[in-house]
């Protein structure tokens, strides 16, 4: 029987949530066994950054967090291979084509699949997502001999495959169900803002409007009607309506699954000894759901599942919300609140032809941020809604959260009154 010093340690996923757990796990014990599995890549590397990996700006190598040897001197050993089920009873990985890995215990880290629909033409050569390694490859093959691309979707994604194909001087079309751009997280001024943004780059942009067929010729994709009748030429389609939660090894295992691996806030299965963290995760101890596919709360729940299969017994609290992302060159920060404003609520727009500013409040206190066009300190912006700071002492402060203000700096006119 093995100790708490020595047990098996495995992770099946070598994303941020499962690299996350296992330097947590290293931190606790320096004997573990600490193995982590991926067929995904060999290599951890920061998924953040496919957009240059598919635009060939920067290898898969390029953007590794770590150099290759750093995971052999932590004593943490890699498997480049496909965990095809779980023998829960026996407590082992079965592998396809390798010799199964036993555990004491597991963490699933196995993120998120791009949404899958059910358009005509689904299946045909062409349509592509972009959310792992294996997407970054594929956009780059079939670029290869494409004039025309869409973009169906409306969120960072999608503008980071609108990118990705301006790059290569594809004419691109970027289809937007709702009235604007993003409109579930921008306010309409803000999502038009954007729109003009992404336009100036040459991409066309259609709202209200949404993808009704694939079309083919061959087996390729050879143009896409829209449910207003539009048809467009189209030798890639990208995806980008939205992720899902990977659960097929879970779900075979019997563990319990909904929409995602469903979980406690301690990130524990209903399987004894296996727990699940990062984009796969469904938090089921309370009503809605917890569900929240992002880099920055896959790495915080690795660390708390690392640190609980260690022996703690700690609770993953999501705390306030932040996110932050570049697209055509323009910073996003968002703090807080956002979206679409709740009863009581107000909100305060500055725009000018480069930068867009809203903030939420309530009672004039401040809620949340949602910065476009400018870099922002959001610990600093949170420190604001925690000391419930109101408008008039952010227009005078706002400096204080402007981030690398030497190079970013700009002026905020107070527009209350205009």
């Amino acid at each position: 029987m093995s100790t708490d010093n020595d047990k098996n340690y495995v992770i099946i996923g070598n994303g941020v949530a499962g690299i996350n757990a296992a330097l947590a796990i290293r931190e606790r014990s320096a004997s573990a066994h600490i193995t982590v599995i991926s067929r995904e890549t060999e290599y951890y590397y920061s998924r953040t950054a496919l957009m240059y990996i598919a635009m060939g700006t920067m290898t898969g190598k390029d953007t590794e967090p770590y150099e290759r040897h750093f995971y052999q001197s932590r004593g943490i050993h890699l498997i480049y291979g496909h965990a095809r089920d779980i023998d829960t009873r026996n407590k082992k990985v079965k592998m396809e084509d390798q010799a199964p890995v036993a555990y004491d215990k597991l963490l699933l880290a196995t993120g998120a699949v791009v949404a899958t629909h059910d358009w005509p033409g689904n299946d045909l050569k062409g349509v592509t997502g972009l959310i792992s390694y294996q997407d970054s490859e594929n956009v780059i093959r079939l670029m290869k001999n494409a004039r025309y691309a869409v973009v169906v979707g409306g969120g960072l994604i999608g503008v980071e495959l609108c990118e990705v194909f301006r790059h290569f001087h594809l004419d691109v079309t970027f289809l937007i169900r709702g009235p604007s751009y993003w409109h579930k997280a921008l306010c309409t001024e803000e999502g038009q803002f954007t729109e003009k943004h992404i336009a100036a780059h040459g991409v066309h942009v259609i709202t209200s409007d949404e993808l009704a067929r694939i079309n083919g010729k061959n087996g390729m994709v050879e143009s896409i009607t829209t449910k207003s009748g539009r048809t467009l030429p189209c030798d890639i389609l990208g995806n980008a309506t939205g992720v899902k939660p990977e659960i097929t090894l879970a779900r075979q295992a019997g563990i319990s699954c909904h929409k995602g691996i469903l979980t406690d806030w301690q990130l524990k299965t209903d399987i004894p000894d296996i727990y699940a963290a990062g984009d796969c995760v469904e938090i089921q101890s309370c009503d809605p759901h917890f569900m929240e596919a992002i880099w920055y709360t896959a790495r915080d729940m690795g660390n708390i599942a690392g640190l609980n299969m260690s022996g703690d017994s700690l609770s993953y609290n999501p705390g306030e919300w932040y996110n932050s992302a570049m697209f055509f060159e323009k910073e996003y920060t968002v703090a807080g609140r956002y979206g679409v404003l709740q009863e009581g609520e107000t909100d305060y727009l500055y725009q000018d032809e480069d930068h867009s500013m809203r903030i939420i409040l309530h009672n004039n206190i401040l809620e949340g941020f949602s910065m476009i066009g400018s870099r922002w300190d959001h610990e600093v912006l949170l420190r604001f809604i925690r000391e419930k700071k109101d408008l008039d002492y952010f227009l005078t402060h706002y400096r204080e959260a402007q981030f690398n203000p030497e190079l970013q700096i700009y002026t905020i006119r107070d527009n209350r009154n205009l």
